[in-house]
């Protein structure tokens, strides 16, 4: 017998609605929810929360393309899309943008504090008093959008293809006396049939710059005399053309440090995208409008593949300019124009107006939220709650901590007797101590047959300390914690750098295990070190 039936989400449908009419009443709606793994007990209409994999906290506005600090999400909580309970349970989020092709690019953020009401703080410019509005949400770096990047007229090249003119030629010498449309330029030919011996190309300005003037020409074929309506116009191989670029770029400290950009795809050198520039046309660097602290540069990396780039340019808050010659450092693609129309560039970026969303943790899979035409899993009947959340007595909810092997603490099996017995066990309380540690000091993914078995903050050893890795560590150690289903919520946890040992210490871990009314049991970690 199926222990579960499905049920399609209608219009108008609510958790409790639906809990009422089929499970006996709306305070079972619950089930529902621990079933079908719910993020928040609605549902909703709005296409934003079914973004990536029905992981969308909250839709925010473009003015993130333009960089901010911090947040204010005082309007998506009053419309409870985000609750303060919500954020303050949380550490990371993510933030993705939609790009034209309808993909995603994800980013993480680690959260710094939440305004829960209005605050006077030190301003970091001139220290005087500022208001932050109740509901911002400050992240430990910069939400800053990437650098503008984009060629001069990059949108549709205005060149001139053809001219109408009127003048003289004498043997390698063409006098223009009047234009009647276009201009003429270097590399042009010149066509008419007045003229013997094919086309004239044009090879230097001399007294002419486009207009009426005098200019070197080859193929003369002994002509000389005065000719009206003469026809020049570009070959095909004399065509500007432009070639495809990956950009990539990081930020340069105050200590002459190399700094990710603040939307790491490469942990190294920062954000990388394509675009493709003209020869001979002005590529513009414009600085976001928000650089992270200390930060008093941009370097920029230019390439035609991902993983060959080379450096460019140091470029400092100002805009800056880089001008891309006709034999660049890196091959070429031809882009013909058809008859008659311009060249067509293209400047791929963020671009203003891009909206952003906020995303829970995206390593929880199976939160999400429901929307019509979706189907759920309702009990067939009422399912009957663990002893873990529902039992008043203490020796029923101590065990049901459960059992498991003793380990030494180098993670070998603790054996019986003086000669090695039976394996010791370990059982309650101290099983679940005991598997908390396992899991904070287990590298995330090291298992493979349970690959979201770990700790994230065991990647940071090695690594060069910075500030920001304190709510790194602090932000992967809860999110580890949290992943134990036998844990309630942590009570203290304290994360510091020790200088003398070149390491962020972590200490004072405690847990609390019960909830409701069961005991209010406790456990406690000893202290772990991460090198770095």
């Amino acid at each position: 017998m199926s222990f579960y039936k499905n049920y399609i989400v209608k219009q108008n449908d609510t958790i409790e609605l639906i809990a009422d009419k089929y499970l006996g009443g709306s305070q079972n709606a619950g089930q529902i929810i621990e079933i079908n793994k719910l993020r928040f007990p609605y549902i909703s209409s709005n296409p934003k929360d079914k973004l990536s994999l029905s992981k969308t906290e909250s839709s925010l506005t473009s003015a993130l393309t333009y960089g901010s600090t911090s947040i204010n999400l005082s309007s998506y909580i009053s419309s409870k899309s985000i609750n303060e309970q919500y954020l303050r349970s949380r550490y990371i989020f993510f933030i993705s943008s939609s790009t034209s092709t309808g993909s995603f690019k994800y980013d993480k953020f680690f959260i710094k504090k939440y305004y829960s009401r209005d605050e006077l703080v030190p301003s970091n410019t001139d220290g005087n008093p500022i208001t932050i509005p109740s509901g911002t949400l400050v992240f430990d770096c910069p939400v800053v959008a990437p650098p503008s990047i984009s060629a001069q007229d990059a949108g549709l090249l205005s060149f001139s293809q053809n001219c109408v003119f009127s003048g003289s030629l004498s043997g390698t010498t063409l006098t223009v006396t009047s234009i009647s449309s276009g201009l003429l330029s270097v590399g042009m030919s010149i066509f008419s049939t007045e003229l013997s011996g094919g086309s004239k190309k044009i090879t230097e300005n001399l007294t002419g710059s486009g207009g009426v003037g005098t200019y070197r020409i080859v193929n003369d074929s002994n002509i000389s005399g005065y000719y009206k309506n003469l026809f020049a116009s570009f070959e095909s191989s004399s065509v500007p053309f432009a070639r495809k670029y990956y950009v990539k770029y990081s930020y340069i400290s105050s200590s002459g440090e190399t700094l990710a950009s603040p939307l790491p795809r490469d942990p190294y050198y920062g954000n990388s995208f394509s675009f493709s520039v003209p020869a001979n046309q002005l590529l513009t660097v414009s600085s976001p409008l928000v650089w992270p602290d200390g930060v008093i540069a941009v370097k920029l990396y230019i390439g035609t593949s991902i993983g060959f780039e080379s450096y460019q340019a140091t470029l400092f808050s100002t805009n800056s300019s880089y001008i891309e010659p006709v034999n660049g450092l890196n091959k070429t693609t031809i882009y013909p124009p058809t008859s008659n129309t311009a060249l067509i560039g293209f400047s791929s970026t963020y671009s203003s107006g891009t909206e952003f969303s906020v995303h829970e943790n995206s390593d929880h899979l199976f939160s999400r939220v429901v929307s019509y035409g979706e189907i759920l899993f309702l009990p067939s009947k009422l399912m009957t709650q663990s002893l873990i959340y529902n039992n008043s007595k203490s020796n029923q909810f101590i065990s049901s901590l459960g059992s498991d092997m003793k380990l030494d603490t180098s993670g070998q099996l603790i054996f019986q007797g003086i000669y090695g017995g039976d394996i010791g066990t370990v059982s309650n309380v101290e099983n679940l101590r005991q598997s908390l540690k396992n899991r904070l000091t287990t590298r995330f993914g090291e298992l493979t047959t349970q690959p979201n078995y770990g700790n994230k903050a065991l990647a940071y050893i090695g690594y060069k300390y910075r500030s920001s890795f304190l709510m790194m560590v602090r932000s992967a150690f809860i999110e580890c914690v949290k992943q134990e289903p036998r844990i309630q919520k942590i009570v203290s946890l304290e994360i510091y750098y020790n200088k003398n040992l070149s390491a962020v210490i972590i200490k004072n871990l405690i847990v609390k295990v019960s909830e409701g009314d069961s005991p209010d049991t406790q456990i406690s970690i000893d202290s772990l070190a991460l090198r770095t």
